[in-house]
């Protein structure tokens, strides 16, 4: 299996191996505040894997990386195991072919699945409160929702029915691959990056 082999791996090499994690398995537990595991079988598996792997990963032969603050926190009061922050960050390979402010609007956009820690939620409002404001505004929002997610506190967010009917509002719902992701940010004048602190 994947433990016994990570094992053996590690053993014999001088290599380490990087487990990285956009999402885990866990909820919100208002009761005692603090996030736990969320009791699905994905979950049994995924914090015994760790504790299999704890001696690896104090060795520092296997890294826990996570994209979050929320996520590297939360491996590490649950499973207590090190983690370390990993924030992706894209360069686009070129720049707007001009500085000028193009004439069918400004694209501000926001790339990568929906979620809560993302601040997806918050995004959908911002903005929604931004057209009401502005409906003529020179802004066009494209919002990546390839599907719905849910909250620490069990609670399903969609789409908002209010953008789905705003034609200066696109949602995309596939995952892009990398040709896609370079034109879509070769396009896009402004990134929203709503993340939550905490």
């Amino acid at each position: 299996d994947l433990v016994r082999l990570v094992k053996n791996t590690l053993r014999h090499r001088q290599t380490r191996v990087l487990l990285f994690f956009l999402i885990l398995p866990v909820r919100w537990d208002a009761r005692a505040g603090k996030t736990v595991p969320d009791g699905s079988p994905t979950s049994k598996i995924f914090f015994r894997l760790l504790k299999w792997l704890e001696p690896e990963i104090i060795a520092g032969k296997v890294v826990l990386g996570a994209e979050v603050e929320p996520i590297r926190a939360a491996i590490e009061s649950i499973a207590g195991v090190p983690a370390v922050l990993f924030p992706q960050i894209v360069i686009p390979s070129s720049r707007p072919e001009s500085d000028e402010l193009p004439r069918d609007g400004i694209e501000m956009a926001c790339y990568g699945p929906a979620r809560e820690e993302k601040g997806s939620d918050i995004l959908q409002g911002a903005v929604a409160i931004h057209r009401r404001r502005f409906p003529a505004g020179p802004a066009r929002f494209t919002i990546h929702w390839p599907e719905d997610f849910v909250t620490a506190k069990n609670r399903t967010v969609g789409k908002s029915p209010e953008l789905l009917g705003d034609a200066q509002v696109q949602y995309l719902t596939h995952f892009m691959g990398h040709d896609e992701y370079e034109e879509r940010l070769r396009r896009t004048r402004v990134m929203l990056l709503p993340y939550r602190l905490s």
